[in-house]
Parts: C-alpha cells; sequence; structure tokens
C-alpha cells in the first residue's frame, strides 16, 4: 500500500518531470547518447499519472464539478503527451538532404542525405525523390538573410504508383503530402571541383556539400586521392594585398579560400589560396577546378504519426486549466484533482 501511494504521489511525479526535463535537454545537446531504457522514466510517469487519476476520481464520485472535471482533462492531456513523445522515437521518421540545383537526389545517396530516424522494423528507405529547380535568398540591407524560397520537384512512391509533382517551400511554410511534410532550413551554394592527375586523369568530378562558412573553416575529403580541402567561402570576395575577405553575404563575385593537404599529413600545406569559378590550382603535379558553383537547400523530411497525439493532449490541457481556474459556474465546493504526498492519498476540497 506503502508503494502505491508513493507512486501517486506528488513529489514522486514532480520528481520524474524534473529527470524527463534533465533527458531533454541532454539529449538535444549529446543526441548519440540516447538509449531506448531510458524510456523507463516516461513509463513510470505515465502511470503515477493515470493511478492518481483513477484514485481521485473513485474518492470524489459524488463531488464532480467544472473545476474537477478541468483537473481530469489536464491530467489526461499530460497522459497523451507523454505516450505520444514516448511512441515518436519508434514511429518517426526524419532525414535531412542537401539539394543541388538541377541535381535529382534520393534518400539513397549517403553524400547528400541523412537519415537520423526511422520507425523501428523499417527495412527499407521510403523511395523519395527530390530536385531543385530555383531558389531565392532576400537580404535586408545586403547582410542578413530575411527569407528562402526554393521551387522543388517532388518524387515519392506509394503504395498506388509513384507520384510526383512541383511546388515552392519557404521558411515556416513547409509542403505536406502523403503523411510526410518538406520543410525548408536553410539556403547556400555547392561548389563543383575537378581533380586531376599528371596525366589529365579524372580523379574527382562533383558537388560537394559545404557549410558556406565564411569566418570558419569547413573540410571535405577526398578520398579517392587522399587529400584534405580546408575551404572558405567568400561570396563577394575582394583582395587588399594577401588578404582576402567578403564584402557581404550576397552573391556577387563567388570564390572559395582553399587549403589542401594529405589526408595524413594535415599540418603540411600543398597548396593555398583562393579560387574564383573557372580558375585551376596546381600542386604536386595534380590539378584542382573550381569547375561550377550552384545555389542548394537543406529540406527536412518528417513524417511523425504522433504530431496530432500531442496537438489534442496541449489542447486537453489548455482546455483544463481553463475549466480549473476560470470561475465558469460558481459551485459551493470545487473538488481538484491533487496528489497528496502523504500515506493516505485524499481529494483536496476548496471552499
Amino acid at each position: 500500500m506503502r508503494f502505491l501511494n508513493f507512486l501517486i504521489s506528488r513529489a514522486f511525479a514532480v520528481f520524474l518531470l524534473v529527470v524527463s526535463a534533465g533527458l531533454l535537454i541532454f539529449w538535444n545537446r549529446y543526441p548519440d547518447f540516447y538509449s531506448p531504457l531510458f524510456l523507463i522514466i516516461p513509463v513510470f510517469l505515465f502511470f503515477s499519472i493515470s493511478l492518481c487519476i483513477v484514485n481521485r476520481i473513485t474518492a470524489s464520485r459524488q463531488r464532480w464539478n467544472i473545476g474537477f472535471l478541468g483537473s481530469v482533462a489536464f491530467h489526461i492531456g499530460m497522459l497523451i503527451v507523454i505516450l505520444s513523445t514516448s511512441l515518436g522515437y519508434l514511429t518517426r521518421f526524419f532525414a535531412v538532404v542537401a539539394l543541388p540545383q538541377g541535381v535529382l537526389i534520393s534518400l539513397d545517396n549517403k553524400d547528400f542525405s541523412t537519415i537520423y530516424e526511422q520507425p523501428f522494423g523499417m527495412r527499407e528507405k521510403p523511395v523519395i525523390n527530390l530536385k531543385l529547380n530555383d531558389s531565392e535568398t532576400k537580404y535586408a540591407g545586403e547582410r542578413f538573410p530575411v527569407e528562402y524560397i526554393a521551387g522543388v520537384d517532388i518524387g515519392i512512391l506509394r503504395d498506388d504508383g509513384y507520384y510526383s509533382f512541383k511546388d515552392k517551400i519557404e521558411v515556416n511554410q513547409p509542403i505536406h503530402y502523403d503523411g510526410y511534410s518538406f520543410l525548408l532550413e536553410r539556403g547556400g551554394y555547392s561548389p563543383r571541383f575537378i581533380l586531376k592527375d599528371k596525366d589529365g586523369n579524372i580523379i574527382f568530378n562533383g558537388f560537394i556539400n559545404l557549410a558556406n562558412r565564411i569566418k570558419s573553416e569547413d573540410v571535405f575529403y577526398m578520398k579517392e586521392a587522399n587529400l584534405t580541402l580546408y575551404t572558405r567561402f567568400f561570396p563577394d570576395m575582394y583582395r587588399e594585398g594577401n588578404k582576402v575577405g567578403s564584402r557581404s553575404p550576397v552573391l556577387k563575385n563567388p570564390a572559395f579560400g582553399i587549403r589542401i593537404a594529405q589526408r595524413d599529413n594535415p599540418f603540411k600545406d600543398m597548396w593555398r589560396g583562393a579560387l574564383k569559378k573557372g580558375e585551376v590550382a596546381r600542386f604536386e603535379g595534380m590539378t584542382l577546378e573550381f569547375a561550377d558553383l550552384k545555389p542548394y537547400v537543406l529540406i527536412q523530411i518528417v513524417k511523425d504519426p504522433t504530431y496530432w497525439g500531442i496537438f489534442a493532449g496541449w489542447v486537453l490541457i489548455v482546455a483544463g486549466l481553463l475549466l480549473r481556474y476560470i470561475p465558469i459556474v460558481k459551485q459551493p465546493q470545487a473538488a481538484s484533482l491533487t496528489c497528496k504526498n502523504s500515506d493516505n492519498p485524499q481529494l483536496n476540497i476548496n471552499n
């Protein structure tokens, strides 16, 4: 009996809520440390609140009123949110795809797509193809990006066939289709580099996914030649003596600052400089050409069956709070669903 009283006590529920909040903060910063064993926390919280509801309803059968119903709705909403968020790990699909303009990318392309979450037991990846047709970035004062717009082709293989369509995605204006949501995360530019050996044979030829950082280096490994490229993007490059920089983030005079080193000896530069489109770096008998530059966007693909459960839970929570604390109907006694931290849990009556 004491163990049951402990499970439905307020102190135990608050403790579980604090632990859950701490785990969510930790997972947000270190997602690789997630373990299914941590689901035991929301399981205990779910049963604690459920037992509390049953206990209070049983103890207050003759004292029901608007305030008490609000308390019941609030706690049921919490149960729905806990259940939905816990099941989300087992049912959610989440991927991010980098789309260079004019290049068809599928989820099987590991160079441009990453699947972070997929439903438990999913054996095959969904067949989803995307292509960026055009993109536009609007700046405020040529300094701060304020709007991203991407025109895309989307193709999805459904049970009844393959469907494709064209549409535009904007930040905070996703596309919804067949249970999937396509969200625009941000945009940038993808360079195409061509690496050749001393005989003119092509070692590498392709667009690469870089972060387009101006103030810090990005890294790309050319495993075909055992080389490492350290890059820095200059969308509006200028030169002042040996100094190279960018006047603004607006694409006017694009170039890449590049440092080339062997992968097993990163501290010895084989070549260092800045390349504009069409220019070539020569080193160790090889050539690296900055051949092309295309805009790209990052698209998040999400399918989360628990979304509506979370939405419904929050609706019940808000409605319960309104019924509990807004005096719609004044009654002489208002029963509240409150779990007491005592050996004899009882109904809390407000006169």
